[in-house]
């Protein structure tokens, strides 16, 4: 009986322990150092052949407990050379702050290069501190969707009611195609700008990218693909909002789509401590970013 009693009593100590330590191992600190920070060239590339204008964003990494301002980060030093059959184009400097409009620092301006179909482009940056970061791309086909059809009374959800804009795209046989598109509404009083519009599908295939779709042919090469866009119908301002609306269309290169999928996965992952660390991708040397020329045209719905 006795050594009963001794072992409640032991067991009771035991479990009173246990309980009273929980509060101290929740609130225990490790301090961890971080990773020696090694500063890189961050560069943003994109021409639109379409316009035959190149803008490009020239930043610098950041340590992961650096608290920095965007603009602090940006690069304003550095040399940008966009290179093509042997000629150098030199882009030109735009300070970012005097205009809220502009989100690129540097700008190869029309009128100076001709992005051709097929031609290959390299982009040289250079700044005071940092290795040379070099990016390749080479600019793809033109493929458009034809046969619009605007149904302003579009599916509806829980959440929302949409208007739904239908097209076909025909893609071309036997190699690889990567797409990139949103709708947007042309602006009553100033035809040249246009309001971009949040763009959903309920395509498995269609994939989201920030305020873009994106779209590989790998599951319908060489055949006819049905694309079915959604927009909230209240974002469809003024009275026959069909007469305004476009459809923003890219045909973008693997690198470009690939890019542009990491970094929504990136974004996804960010701050989710249940989810795995993306690696966005990149296809400058030396440094991180994109370089991308793409195929651009604003398609009108009606």
């Amino acid at each position: 009986m006795m050594n009963f009693n001794i072992f409640k009593y032991i067991f009771f100590l035991t479990v009173l322990f246990t309980f009273s330590s929980c509060s101290d191992f929740f609130e225990t600190t490790i301090e961890v150092d971080p990773p020696e920070h090694n500063e890189q060239l961050v560069v943003h590339g994109f021409g639109s052949a379409r316009t035959d204008i190149l803008q490009v964003r020239v930043s610098k990494t950041t340590g992961i407990l650096d608290d920095v301002n965007d603009y602090d980060l940006q690069v304003n030093n550095a040399s940008i050379t966009l290179i093509h059959n042997g000629i150098s184009y030199p882009l030109m400097y735009q300070d970012i702050t005097v205009n809220s409009n502009w989100t690129y620092n540097y700008i190869l301006e029309n009128g100076s290069i001709d992005f051709i179909i097929g031609e290959q482009y390299r982009l040289e940056v250079e700044a005071d501190g940092f290795e040379k970061v070099t990016g390749i791309c080479t600019v793809p086909e033109k493929v458009l969707p034809d046969n619009f059809e605007f149904n302003l009374n579009g599916p509806s959800t829980f959440d929302d009611d949409f208007a739904e804009v239908s097209m076909q795209l025909s893609d071309p046989s036997g190699r690889s195609d990567y797409y990139e598109f949103y709708l947007a509404l042309q602006d009553q009083d100033l035809p040249l700008l246009f309001l971009d519009l949040y763009t959903e599908s309920f395509d498995p295939v269609v994939e989201e990218a920030g305020f873009s779709l994106l779209l590989n042919d790998e599951s319908f090469d060489g055949e006819l693909k049905q694309l079915d866009l959604l927009v909230n119908r209240f974002s469809l301002n003024g009275q026959n909002p069909e007469d305004r609306l476009f459809v923003y269309w890219r045909t973008i290169s693997e690198d470009h789509y690939r890019y542009s999928k990491s970094f929504e996965q990136h974004q996804e992952a960010d701050g989710n401590p249940f989810a795995s660390p993306v690696q966005v991708f990149s296809n400058m040397e030396n440094g991180i970013g994109i370089f991308s020329i793409y195929n651009d045209q604003y398609l009108k719905v009606n």
